[in-house]
């Protein structure tokens, strides 16, 4: 290559030390081992917010969405009355005390 005319690029490609650091970033990688090993020790980050309706009202729908991850309940006040959901909401909290949530 003429003076000036590109070729560092070429020659430093060519170099072990460029080469070494390419595969030792691209060689970096977590087995799916190692994420379940320690999936005790992290904190979810991630939410679940359940929207409550009807079908869901009972204790026993409210204690399996508790199962299923709910972190949050959402009332959907289209369904019902105030007066309605404060039984639910009491319900509710009385589920998630006897499941220690």
């Amino acid at each position: 290559a003429a003076a000036g005319g590109g070729g560092g690029v070429a020659r430093h490609k060519d170099s072990e030390a460029y080469w070494q650091k390419t595969l030792s970033l691209r060689n970096t990688s977590i087995a799916l081992e190692d994420i379940l090993q320690h999936q005790d020790t992290l904190a979810r980050k991630t939410k679940i917010v359940c929207t409550l309706g009807p079908s869901c009202w009972s204790e026993g729908g409210l204690s399996d969405l508790i199962d299923a991850g709910m972190n949050m309940a959402r009332f959907n006040f289209s369904h019902g009355e105030h007066a309605g959901h404060k039984e639910v909401l009491d319900r509710l909290r009385k589920v998630a005390q006897g499941k220690g949530a």
